[in-house]
């Protein structure tokens, strides 16, 4: 086989939260990733009395 393609990448093992953030990192989606993070814990983060009475959860211009 030729050494370009697949078997020209990275032959060490990594941990699968350091290849994801290095996913992350190559197509630039890390600040869009902690977004949803955010709004999907949104109930873990502030308890499930404010989560039940908030309308709706977004972020725009960096801001919650």
């Amino acid at each position: 086989m030729s050494n370009d393609g697949y078997y020209s990448r990275k032959k060490e093992v990594a941990p699968l939260e350091s290849a994801f953030n290095d996913l992350l990192r190559a197509y630039r989606l890390e600040g869009k990733f902690k977004e949803k993070s955010l709004v999907h814990d949104w109930p873990g983060i502030v308890g499930k009395t404010i989560a039940d009475r908030t309308t709706s959860v977004f972020i725009r211009d960096k801001k919650l």
